[in-house]
């Protein structure tokens, strides 16, 4: 490529080319063709390397003139470089994925049903992908979490930790509740009620947990109510079935998020 660059700059220079074939000089015709193909050959380096120059200059400059909040973080375990604004969007876009994960197996969990094997498949399957997201989120909390430009947001970065574990705790219950209902043969209209208390705070644990994180607004004292008084109606379902202490303890499924007077909120 360099050879035929090399050809290209003797032709356009048509006086040298002139005054050799007049010459008829073999060693002016070789000096001058080395000479060309050493600058093709050399300049293109040159440029690059003071380019390369400027460029490294100015991405200096620019990094001390930055923010905290502004540098370049490095997240160890990803390989990867983010801005510390790009790993606040990560971590809240693993949440969101996170907590539809979590919806999906309440929905799942509201239309299983005895013997129903292709709903426990789905549930045990989406049980195993929530684990690992959880492990990444809580992964990136550490990574992002040890670095000091991230100071400013420890208090949010706690938030979605704690949630994370509240979560899995409760996905638990659920699924020991899932399988009391499924394995045990209760009356009918007692069932029923249950399987209705329980999808009731479901759907209030939902809209209490949107409100934490700031997804949706709502009224934080009826939410907290309501979420009250489904806790009580099951532990006054699961206490009249006279069941041992451990079942008895199920009925607090979903309430663990809001049982320290919203311990969530007081961490934003």
């Amino acid at each position: 490529f360099q050879l035929l660059v090399s050809y290209g700059v003797l032709a356009t220079v048509g006086s040298q080319l002139e005054a050799i074939s007049q010459r008829e000089s073999f060693l002016g015709a070789f000096h001058f063709l080395t000479t060309a193909y050493a600058i093709s050959f050399f300049l293109p380096a040159f440029l690059a390397a003071v380019i390369l120059w400027i460029l490294f200059k100015t991405r200096l400059l620019a990094e001390e003139n930055k923010k905290d909040h502004q540098q370049i973080l490095s997240l160890h375990g990803r390989n990867q470089l983010y801005s510390l604004h790009f790993s606040l969007f990560l971590l809240r876009q693993e949440f969101i994925k996170y907590i539809t994960l979590v919806h999906t197996l309440f929905k799942l969990s509201r239309e299983a049903e005895d013997g129903e094997t292709e709903i426990d498949e789905k549930l045990g399957r989406y049980r195993r992908i929530l684990l690992k997201v959880g492990d990444e989120i809580k992964e990136l909390c550490f990574s992002v979490g040890r670095q000091r430009a991230y100071r400013w947001h420890v208090q949010e970065i706690l938030v979605f930790y704690k949630a994370i574990n509240q979560i899995e705790l409760m996905v638990d219950d659920l699924s020991e509740v899932l399988n009391f209902l499924q394995n045990n043969d209760l009356d009918p209209e007692w069932e029923k009620e249950c399987r209705f208390w329980l999808s009731l705070q479901l759907m209030v644990f939902e809209s209490y947990f949107n409100f934490v994180i700031g997804v949706e607004d709502c009224d934080r004292e009826k939410v907290e109510s309501n979420t009250q008084k489904s806790y009580d109606v099951l532990d006054r379902l699961f206490t009249n079935q006279q069941l041992s202490e451990p079942y008895r303890n199920f009925s607090k499924t979903f309430y663990r998020i809001t049982e320290s007077n919203g311990g969530l909120t007081t961490s934003l």
